[in-house]
């Protein structure tokens, strides 16, 4: 056999120093990931907390229009059944009086007398 029928294997010593690119390289792949974890950590706290006091004005308003829901009713409840609402209503609003009632109106004793309404 010959020598240049078996292949030759050429064997290089990897260099002993310090490798700056590949220490670079190395801190990239790491702390990519990290830098990204954080953010979208920091992040979702943000938003967690914005929702949060989101929901507690909402359930704070909430309670709010339940009370003025109920009173509404109540108030609803006394518009339609109790008769000394109705009527006071009746007076003051609509200026109704009852068959037996008179209105008997004086001049505003305050305007001077040639400015009173006749």
């Amino acid at each position: 056999m010959h020598t240049t029928d078996h292949p030759q294997v050429i064997m290089r010593r990897r260099p002993s120093g310090f490798d700056l690119k590949r220490f670079l390289l190395g801190l990239l792949l790491i702390s990519s990931p990290v830098v990204l974890c954080a953010t979208t950590l920091w992040t979702t706290h943000q938003e967690m907390t914005t929702a949060r006091a989101d929901y507690l004005r909402t359930e704070d308003e909430v309670g709010r229009l339940r009370m003025e829901t109920e009173r509404l009713k109540e108030e609803i409840h006394g518009l339609r059944e109790d008769r000394q609402v109705i009527e006071r209503i009746a007076r003051e609003e609509l200026h109704m009086l009852r068959p037996d009632e008179l209105i008997i109106s004086f001049p505003d004793v305050q305007q001077p007398v040639g400015q009173r309404r006749r």
